[in-house]
C-alpha cells in the first residue's frame, strides 16, 4: 500500500489503522444496547456489511473516492440498497 505521498505502508500499520477504525465505530452501538445477538452468524454479517459500507460506499476524504473504487474493483459508489440487496442474495444462496 502506498500513502498519498508515495511512501510505503506497512502492512501492520494498514492493519492497525482498519483494527482501530472497527473499534471505533462498532463498539459506541455495542455499548449502548444489551440486546446483542451471541450467535457467531449474526456477527460474522455484521462485521461483512460494515466493511462492505466501509469499502464500497463510505468516500474516504484522503481518497476522495471509496477505497474499492481506487483499488479499480468498483465503477460507482454503493448504495446501501444494493448492499443490502447483495446481502440478502448471499444469505439466500447458503440457506
Amino acid at each position: 500500500m502506498v500513502n498519498k505521498f508515495g511512501k510505503s505502508l506497512g502492512f501492520s500499520k494498514a492493519l492497525e489503522k482498519s483494527d482501530r477504525q472497527g473499534r471505533n465505530t462498532c463498539f459506541p452501538r455495542w455499548r449502548l444496547t444489551n440486546a446483542f445477538s451471541k450467535k457467531l452468524e449474526n456477527h460474522i454479517a455484521a462485521i461483512a456489511s460494515h466493511c462492505m459500507y466501509y469499502n464500497f460506499a463510505r468516500i474516504h476524504q484522503t481518497l476522495r473516492v471509496t477505497p474499492a473504487m481506487r483499488a479499480g474493483i468498483a465503477s460507482h459508489v454503493w448504495s446501501i440498497q444494493e448492499i443490502l440487496s447483495l446481502l440478502k442474495q448471499t444469505v439466500t444462496r447458503v440457506r
